[in-house]
Parts: C-alpha cells; structure tokens; sequence
C-alpha cells in the first residue's frame, strides 16, 4: 500500500529529525549506571493519567532507590486547561496525583501555564534543582511529531540536561491514519508511556512488563468506606455507578438515555445507583434520580477521588461515558461498560481490562480525532447508541454475579 509506505518514510524522517535534535541538546552517556534522579513528563487529566501508572509503578519497580519527580499538567492548551479546572475545582493541584504519591513518584512539579515568565521563575528552578540525570517524556501513542518537539524544547527550556527518552514514535495521527490503522500501528494508549521507558536499556522489555494499576485506594480509606457503605445501606441489593458526565460535551451521551438505561435496570434487577462525577455533575444526577424508582445515591462531587476509587472498587458494575471515572473504575477492577465516542479507533481508549464490555456506534465520519467539540455538530457517534446495546452489555456483567 503506497499510503502505508509513505507514512513509514515519514515517521522515520520524524524520529531520525527529532533524535538529532536531542542530540544537540542533551548530553547522552552509555546507560550503564543506574538512574540517582528521575523526571517525568506527562501531560493529562484523569483519564489519560491513568493510562501512564503501568509505566510508573514499572519504572519504581526497576529503580527503588531513584528519585522521581513528575512535572505535569492537565493539558498545555489555555481552554482546556480552564475546563479541567472548572472540574476538579482547583487552580493549584491536579487531584488524580494523589494516587502517585509517595507510591511511584517522591514529587510532583504542576505547571498551569506556558507564559515564559512563569516557567522560568516556577519551574526552571525546580528542575534545575533537581538535576535529573534521566528524563521520560511518557507520550501519547501517535502524538504527533510538532507536539513530540515542542516536549523537547520545553524541557531543554526548564533546565533538563541529561539524556531524554519517549520522542520515539511507532504511529502519528497527523497523516495517512486509515493505513497505520489497517498495518495495526496504532495502540491502545496504555502503551505510549510503556514504549517511552523501555527506550531505556535498563528496563525490561515491554512484552515482559506487567500491565497494571497498583493504586491501593482503600488501603486509605478502609474506616471511611465502611462507615459509607453503612450509613447508605448498600449491602442492600448490588451498587451501580452511574457516570454520566463528561469534560468534553461531544463526549456525553444524553441524559434521557441514561435515565431509560436506569429503568430497564431497576425494572429487571434489585440494585442501588450511585452517581459518580465532578461537582458539575452534581445536578445531571439529581436529574436521574428524580426520574428513578430506585434507590439513587448522588455522589458527583461530593466524594475525593480517593474515595470515589474506593467506592468503585465495592461497586458491581460501573456505566457510563468516556472519562477521568470511567477509567478509574476499570483501573481499581470495577466491572465496566464505557460508551466510547468515534473520536479515535477502536481499541485505543477504552477501560483497560474490559475493553470488550465497551459500547462504540460506527459512523462514516469516525474517527474524527477531534478532542473539543463534534466537526459536524450532530455528535451521532454519540447520541445515536441505543440503550438497548448499552443495557445488553450490562446485563452480561450483572448476570454472571
């Protein structure tokens, strides 16, 4: 296929480009020694966070000793970033880090802004002290390469000198996209990060890592979630959480679906729905459950993200869209029916471990790689799955408990 051949000579003309570049600007040593202090870059909010623990908890696992600073942030672009702090409620902190920490990383580095001024009196000093003598950039599979560049520059421009990993890249979404997907070159994002350790020759090879997600969450909240579990009566009947929220609107799907979801629920089963979100998504579940029979717990909002991966964790089953919760649950082995839009290929973005549970609509616009809002304004990949397709799903979880 000339399209595939093309883009392979384009993808080697990127990494030959791109490993030259950090050749100029780092300093590369035969890594024989073993790491004192290392630097991660991940840029994400939950959902994608969660996709890079298998490579952390690996990474820690391989140097114990080392210590691990993750700069982070949860998108650099300005728009997205005020909608991510509009969901988590805060202007200084990314929640979903307290999963990390001191667990697989001994600090984090947040950045809320590329303003130059701010980079160099917040962050350059920080970096600079911490002297990492190995830096991951633990990218995204297919991340193009003007974003893989601009990840370079900006950590030579914080103070990074030593040798850098996770520029390589196997995939691009920026051209002949159907080719790569049909040479089966695109993969599902768990392994963006783990192809950026193993870059090292220290570490394993990636066919010999185990994917996993060591989040431990009710080891902290062991009182917290019994007392929970006792003041709502969920021993009652089987807890279903609900999550029907989303940061990108594309990405939701209608409410009234929801609701009919929960009554073919509620009709043929004896449960407890637990609404699961933000505090955004506080009043779509007051809308739920003022449509419902059933007992309905709202949750959204009111729960730490802690807490809520330790409620997930007791729950029987977890629906809902694709999401920060979404992922959470599946990373905590909660059974899970995630709606997926058509914004990227099958089997890229779906929960991790129960990807056959998910529930996609194929549409002749998908995928559109569009992260902010629908091309053509109808969101069909989206608002056309049927609940009965979502229910049957459901049903197949719930029936083998």
């Amino acid at each position: 296929m000339i399209s595939l051949k093309i883009a392979m000579l384009l993808l080697s003309i990127q990494n030959a480009l791109l490993g030259s570049i950090v050749a100029f600007l780092f300093k590369n040593r035969i890594e024989s020694r073993e790491p004192e202090r290392i630097l991660l870059l991940r840029t994400s909010a939950l959902g994608d966070f969660l996709f890079a623990v298998p490579s952390m908890a690996a990474l820690r696992k391989r140097f114990p000793h080392a210590k691990i600073m993750l700069l982070t942030a949860s998108t650099t672009n300005r728009n997205q970033s005020r909608i991510v702090q509009g969901y988590t409620n805060s202007k200084d902190s990314f929640p979903w880090l307290s999963f990390m920490i001191p667990s697989y990383v001994d600090e984090t580095a947040c950045f809320f802004s590329l303003n130059l001024s701010y980079l160099l009196k917040e962050i350059k000093p920080r970096i600079e002290s911490f002297n990492p003598d190995m830096t991951f950039i633990l990218s995204h599979p297919g991340d193009p390469g003007l974003g893989l560049l601009k990840k370079i520059l900006f950590l030579r421009f914080v103070g990074v000198k030593q040798i850098v990993h996770g520029w390589r890249t196997r995939s691009s979404i920026s051209f002949f996209r159907e080719a790569q997907h049909q040479a089966h070159l695109y993969e599902h994002k768990v392994f963006g990060p783990l192809r950026a350790i193993t870059e090292c020759t220290l570490l394993p090879r990636i066919e010999d890592i185990k994917i996993e997600f060591p989040l431990h969450v009710e080891e902290k909240n062991t009182s917290w979630v019994e007392n929970y579990w006792k003041e709502n009566r969920l021993n009652a009947a089987p807890v279903i959480a609900i999550a029907p929220g989303s940061i990108q609107s594309h990405k939701r799907w209608p409410v009234e679906k929801f609701i009919s979801l929960c009554r073919r629920l509620e009709s043929s089963y004896k449960i407890i729905i637990a609404i699961i979100g933000t505090h955004n998504d506080y009043s779509i579940g007051e809308h739920i459950r003022a449509h419902l029979k059933s007992e309905v717990i709202n949750c959204a909002g009111v729960l730490s993200i802690i807490q809520a991966g330790t409620l997930l964790k007791r729950c029987h089953l977890l629906v809902g869209n694709d999401g920060g919760a979404m992922h959470l649950g599946a990373a905590v082995r909660c059974p899970t029916v995630s709606i997926v839009p058509g914004i990227e290929y099958p089997n890229s973005i779906e929960p991790w471990g129960f990807q056959e549970f998910a529930v996609r609509h194929p549409i002749p616009c998908a995928p559109c790689y569009s992260f902010t809002a629908c091309p053509r304004g109808h969101n069909r990949c989206m608002v056309d799955i049927p609940v009965e397709k979502v229910f049957s799903q459901c049903a197949r979880i719930l029936d083998k408990k």
